[in-house]
């Protein structure tokens, strides 16, 4: 049994057919017919109903197919984890980031990084957090900057608390304040993120000293966000880094107790890239 023979068995799984499975492994049709019987013959079982063109796995072939592809990940583990031993810049590192923090948070860390790691190839990759966290159960990324808390079952580090202000239309009656309380805040309209962001998680913790029925909008970012509240549709909450020059805003500080969300580094347990993330930490706490 070699790997080669497990991959074109997880090929022709996925695929359930013999021409897409060997155009997907860039071999021939007979080179991964032929190898797949192999394996079936090595391994004493039928991994394939074979009617027609309709293929389709056995009792054995169901089985047996998680084992190949743990075999698989494990095999593409070891030859990362040895490249990583002989220098562990030689990878790429995948960063994921959530869409409220990449615009406002990263230009303030990125050249720092740059300057403390100048070998260090790094790859951003922007999304929603629960997008983010199965790419990190599936290894397509090697850590993510997340708002917390949310719930994980990886690492994480907390590198900054990060405060929510006020932001309310130029012309708003509470623009006269410097600051703003709960008692000023709970009657407005609230405008939030649609629901999947966990901004809108943060904020709704906030938000129970709201009426949240009074809700009419939900934005798919914070720049629409924003644009709705200049216009005169409600309030919101937006982070400190993301209300920096809202000219078309007023923003105000909001008392005690003041809601906020922690910006941290979550990565696997697992992670072949561990010597990377403790770099990367020390580098963005600096």
């Amino acid at each position: 049994m070699n790997l080669r023979d497990l991959e074109y068995f997880v090929k022709l799984a996925e695929h359930k057919h013999f021409g897409k499975a060997a155009s997907a492994s860039f071999v021939s049709q007979p080179t991964l017919s032929m190898q797949v019987k192999k394996l079936e013959e090595e391994l004493g079982v039928n991994l394939f109903y074979r009617e027609d063109k309709n293929i389709r796995l056995t009792k054995a072939g169901t089985l047996l197919i998680p084992q190949a592809r743990l075999a698989l990940e494990a095999a593409k583990t070891m030859k990362l984890q040895a490249k990583t031993l002989q220098d562990p810049f030689a990878l790429p590192f995948r960063l994921g980031i959530i869409t409220t923090i990449a615009p406002y948070y990263l230009p303030q860390i990125l050249p720092t990084l740059q300057q403390k790691l100048p070998n260090l190839q790094l790859i951003l990759i922007e999304d929603k957090t629960e997008n983010l966290l199965n790419q990190l159960t599936n290894h397509d990324i090697d850590a993510a900057l997340l708002g917390l808390p949310i719930k994980h079952t990886f690492k994480e580090h907390i590198l900054l608390r990060e405060n929510f202000v006020a932001a309310l239309p130029k012309q708003h009656p509470l623009v006269k304040k410097s600051k703003l309380s709960i008692k000023d805040l709970k009657t407005e309209n609230l405008l939030m993120l649609e629901e999947g962001h966990c901004l809108r998680d943060h904020a709704l913790q906030f938000c129970k000293h709201f009426d949240t029925h009074k809700e009419t909008y939900r934005a798919t970012s914070l720049e629409t966000l924003c644009q709705m509240v200049g216009l005169g549709h409600g309030i919101t909450l937006l982070p400190e880094f993301a209300s920096k020059q809202r000219e078309n805003l007023a923003i105000r500080p909001i008392q005690t107790p003041t809601p906020y969300r922690d910006i941290g580094l979550v990565w696997a347990e697992s992670s072949i890239r561990q010597s990377i993330i403790q770099t990367l930490i020390k580098s963005m706490l600096s």
